[in-house]
């Protein structure tokens, strides 16, 4: 007798309202929690230099011509676009994944082609079976620091090229602040072409959780963000008066190199690595109630992404 067979209806149809549930929720993240405009330029897509205003930035994908307007609606929180030309190109981007791998949503198959695109963008794999199950990730906090380090393929730094081209110096790598918050990481791309990428680790409170990696062409995550941000190291005996928030990891780097403190250890640096998630923000209000700085400084790009 089949598994199915074994089963009674009324649980069949349980485990068939709790699979709808779950995909339901997942439609919202995906709404909600992947910023469209990062997700088109890591497709290729550029923006349009003189289109952006505060609440919507300009995207083409220079291939086809196709010009959209995006921006996140304030009631509902939701990503959204609206082509330049057609009216009726316009939506979220489920409408937008939909055409770019021309699924088709009417059917369960165009759906589960979707969730398996965009799941491991929020922090979840779809599997073949059409069950929905939490990455490796979701294992670290049961992992030491090691182990998560391991996992991600993080290496202790000695490839300082691409460092030394966007002029961080050597004293500056090496300060108290960033020793151990830099490393690299070992890529393969689809083509065969082997390299080895600047990597920054991402941590929230207990432990690592992702990496952001760098070169002169690439700004990937190894993983979702989630809670995590990368952060300087504070130094021991010394409080830090200052927290300066900002983008990303190099933006710490560049102000710390041309503004140095003081004291070292006297400021503490936090990087988001793109645009800040709302579960970013809670890790970084958490180390404010913990260190209560004298100061807190934003560093942001005048962009859509950085307002």
């Amino acid at each position: 007798m089949s598994t199915y067979q074994q089963t009674t209806p009324e649980e069949r149809q349980a485990a068939y309202d709790a699979r709808k549930a779950t995909e339901a929720r997942l439609v919202e993240d995906y709404k909600g929690n992947i910023n469209l405009t990062a997700y088109l330029v890591d497709r290729g897509w550029t923006p349009i230099r003189g289109k952006h205003t505060q609440n919507w930035a300009a995207l083409e994908q220079e291939a086809t011509g196709r010009k959209v307007m995006i921006h996140r609606a304030n009631g509902t929180g939701h990503y959204a676009y609206k082509s330049f030309t057609d009216d009726k190109d316009k939506g979220t981007i489920i409408n937008l994944v939909g055409q770019e791998l021309r699924l088709d949503l009417g059917t369960r198959e165009g759906w589960v082609k979707l969730h398996a695109h965009l799941s491991p963008m929020v922090g979840n794999v779809y599997a073949p079976d059409q069950q929905i199950r939490p990455t490796t990730q979701k294992d670290f906090p049961r992992l030491d620091e090691a182990a998560i380090i391991s996992m991600l393929d993080l290496q202790p730094l000695t490839k300082r090229n691409w460092l030394h081209s966007r002029q961080i110096e050597d004293k500056t790598i090496d300060a108290p602040e960033f020793k151990g918050q830099i490393a690299q990481r070992p890529f393969k791309t689809k083509g065969g072409y082997e390299g080895i990428n600047t990597a920054f680790s991402l941590r929230n409170m207990d432990h690592i959780v992702t990496a952001n990696t760098r070169d002169e062409k690439h700004n990937m995550l190894v993983g979702p963000k989630n809670d995590a941000l990368w952060m300087s190291n504070p130094v021991a005996g010394v409080k830090p008066r200052e927290i300066v928030v900002v983008e990303n990891p190099l933006d710490a780097l560049s102000h710390y190199q041309l503004y140095p403190p003081a004291t070292p250890g006297e400021r503490l640096y936090l990087a988001s690595a793109g645009q800040p998630g709302g579960l970013q923000m809670g890790t970084v209000q958490k180390i404010i109630d913990s260190v209560k700085p004298e100061r807190l400084v934003l560093g942001n790009d005048n962009d859509f992404s950085g307002i």
